[in-house]
């Protein structure tokens, strides 16, 4: 039980962060076809940030995903 808070848990922070830090919170486009499309382009570009953040040895700053 306690696994599965702390997983629900990490999805909730991403959830929190993809809305706020890439504008998901205010979406203009309608229909699912278009809000999928929108926030799988905002997840990429926050994995793209955690990639470079990786690779240049700031793993420390993984967790803000601030660049």
């Amino acid at each position: 039980m306690q696994r599965l808070y702390r997983l629900r848990s990490a999805v909730e922070r991403v959830n929190s962060r993809v809305k706020g830090l890439l504008g998901l919170d205010k979406i203009t486009v309608r229909g699912i076809a278009k809000v999928t499309v929108r926030s799988l382009l905002s997840l990429l570009v926050m994995l793209a940030a955690a990639v470079g953040m990786a690779q240049r040895q700031r793993l420390k700053e993984l967790r803000m995903l601030v660049t």
